[in-house]
């Protein structure tokens, strides 16, 4: 797993952006004057073997992965953007589910060393 994000990094009044990518052991920084997908491309290449864990900015789309994890965080601020602009009874029957299953793993996270592993699993 790799996660991936940006700030924005200022040198001599001139923006840039600093670029991280982590692993649990590793930790690879770029800074570019550039926040697309170039950027991406040239750390990553154009096919990440592996899960890539980051926010909903688009140039993370621009490149292929085994999988795609969104942040936590970015998740339950878009999930609060749709709150407000759709009010359909379908989205909030949808978003209560939602809620829930994140509720539970959240839960279930925090929980996972107090229970045996085949609990854990069907969980």
């Amino acid at each position: 797993m790799l996660d991936a994000d940006e700030t924005g990094w200022r040198i001599n009044g001139i923006t840039h952006w600093l670029w991280c990518f982590a692993t649990d052991n590793l930790c690879y920084f770029v800074i570019d004057k550039s926040r697309g997908s170039p950027v991406i491309k040239g750390v990553l290449g154009k096919l990440f073997d592996g899960v890539l864990i980051c926010d909903f900015f688009g140039v993370y789309n621009k490149i292929s992965t085994l999988a795609t994890q969104r942040c936590f965080y970015h998740l339950l601020t878009e999930l609060g953007k749709v709150d407000k602009s759709n009010k359909s009874a379908a989205w909030q029957t949808f978003r209560k589910k939602l809620g829930r299953l994140i509720m539970d793993a959240i839960r279930l996270d925090t929980s996972k060393t107090e229970m045996v592993p085949a609990v854990f699993n069907r969980r």
